[in-house]
């Protein structure tokens, strides 16, 4: 068994290895991986040295000064300050090395996450790879050098540390959470309120000793950057935007009160459940959540369903372990297979990113009705 483990260890490092050499010395088509990047990259030069990361005319001179931007509009870095942080380091970089560096990281992040969130170490090791960067989401993603998977990470270091017993490192890992906070709208709150309602104040003490070293950094880097936060989340909040989310389906029908608060209702809404449920578990927290999030959230786009990884690896390994009937089990995973396949035939054939709020919705039942089948199941062995 040792010897396997070794050598799937080799197997992997000279992979590694090769895909840090090609991506490092190939010719990269010039769009693979700045897209989303640019802005990001922009706005953490500009706090690295000082300046404010949200003036868009800022903004605009860096992109087309260092980045190579030459369209006619400058392109803004929607994420929290502490992202900017974790950016620093490749603001020292020209760009072009910048963004292959970050694919790296990505690769390397996404790689490290898979292995964090899938909880079947016998076997199957290989899986949780497959699904990852096989889902469509995720090479979009990659596609545009988005810093999504900096909250993937977080969630996946978040519910290890706490499977290892050290909820301190735990809630430290949850600041990656806070990079792009739309995306855990409801998930943090109501892993905070779990935390309350357990008396796990270790993993409140690491989150928010966290946010507190982020935030002296912050202010030892750009002591005005609260105001500039301020002016982006309100310029943010205050457009309307055609997400792929039941905001933006909204938005699209012509309903556009509405579609402001929805995610605030859906909110407190679980935050409500949660006072109630006080014994569910840390991973039925961050699945349900997600998947309300990614529902009800008024910011983001479709490959910011990335996160949908993670209860997407809940049922796979429902079925891996034989926790599901064998043809409940069967069934799941052709749904789950063809769900992946509409979403790149729909990424072919349009390009309104509203139009995928579809998803998030259709894991939502496969997840329930998965939830349903598994209860049932574990009940009928206990009692054989």
């Amino acid at each position: 068994m040792k010897l396997r483990a070794l050598f799937s260890a080799f197997v992997l490092m000279l992979l590694i290895s090769a895909i840090i050499v090609i991506i490092w010395h190939a010719s990269l088509p010039a769009s693979l991986g700045a897209v989303d990047f640019r802005p990001y990259w922009s706005a953490a030069y500009l706090l690295a040295r000082g300046k404010d990361f949200s003036d868009l005319q800022q903004i605009d001179a860096i992109e087309r000064a260092l980045t190579g931007w030459q369209e006619n509009y400058a392109m803004q870095a929607w994420f929290f300050p502490t992202g900017h942080l974790f950016l620093l380091p490749l603001t020292f970089l020209p760009f072009q090395q910048a963004v292959k560096m970050w694919l790296l990281i990505h690769i390397s992040i996404l790689f490290i996450s898979s292995l964090l969130l899938w909880r079947n170490e016998d076997k199957y090791r290989w899986l949780p790879l497959l699904i990852t960067f096989s889902f469509s989401m995720t090479l979009v993603s990659l596609l545009f050098g988005q810093v999504n998977c900096l909250v993937l990470l977080g969630l996946s270091l978040f519910l290890y540390l706490e499977e290892q017993q050290k909820p301190f490192l735990a809630g430290f890992s949850l600041i990656l959470t806070t990079v792009k906070p739309h995306l855990v709208l409801i998930t943090l709150p109501v892993i905070l309120l779990d935390g309350v309602q357990k008396r796990e104040w270790r993993r409140l003490r690491g989150f928010f000793l966290a946010l507190l070293l982020s935030f002296l950094l912050l202010f030892y880097l750009y002591p005005d950057w609260l105001r500039s936060l301020c002016h982006l989340a309100f310029s943010g909040f205050n457009s309307l935007r055609l997400t792929p989310t039941l905001a933006g389906l909204l938005i699209a029908l012509g309903e556009t009160r509405l579609s402001r608060w929805i995610w605030l209702v859906g909110l407190v809404s679980f935050l409500a459940l949660k006072i109630i449920l006080k014994q569910i578990t840390l991973r039925t927290i961050v699945d349900v959540t997600l998947l309300g999030g990614m529902v009800l959230s008024p910011l983001g786009w479709s490959y910011d369903q990335i996160m949908l990884l993670i209860p997407t690896f809940r049922l796979i390994e429902w079925g891996v372990m034989k926790e599901l009937p064998p043809h409940y089990t069967k069934w799941m995973i052709l749904s789950l297979f063809a769900i992946n396949l509409l979403t790149y035939l729909q990424r072919v054939f349009t390009h309104n990113e509203v139009w995928f709020f579809w998803l998030p919705l259709a894991l939502a039942v496969l997840y329930h009705n998965s939830w349903n089948r598994r209860r049932s199941t574990l009940f009928s062995t206990k009692h054989d």
